[in-house]
């Protein structure tokens, strides 16, 4: 038996004549290693305990949207989004050397021991 062939929905295949194509970015190690502990972190608090810090979190999330995006700034899609904003965030600042990965480390190691 074959396997079923999968075509990429229109607009959505390789890039086109005279695309750029740059290599995937690798997270740095310990930006990785925090931005996991966050979120592990993050998904043992309750609601109300989530609520309360997801301020510090979307902040943060915010500083490093700004390095990469200053006119656009980043929408508070409440707590139970929060980590994944820093996460998106934190990897387009690292992979556009906007961030210096040993500050994100530390930042992210900040705010994981500022969480309840």
């Amino acid at each position: 038996m074959t396997s079923p062939v999968h075509r990429p929905a229109p607009g959505l295949g390789s890039p086109g004549p005279g695309a750029v194509v740059s290599a995937p970015f690798a997270w740095p190690a310990e930006v990785d290693a925090e931005l996991t502990r966050v979120g592990r972190r993050w998904a043992q608090l309750d609601l109300a305990r989530a609520a309360g810090s997801a301020l510090a979190v979307h902040a943060l999330a915010s500083r490093y949207a700004d390095l990469v995006h200053p006119d656009h700034p980043l929408p508070d899609l409440g707590p139970a989004v929060v980590v994944d904003q820093l996460r998106v965030v934190t990897y387009d600042a690292l992979a556009t050397d906007a961030l210096d990965p040993a500050l994100a480390a530390a930042d992210l190691a900040t705010l994981r021991r500022s969480l309840p």
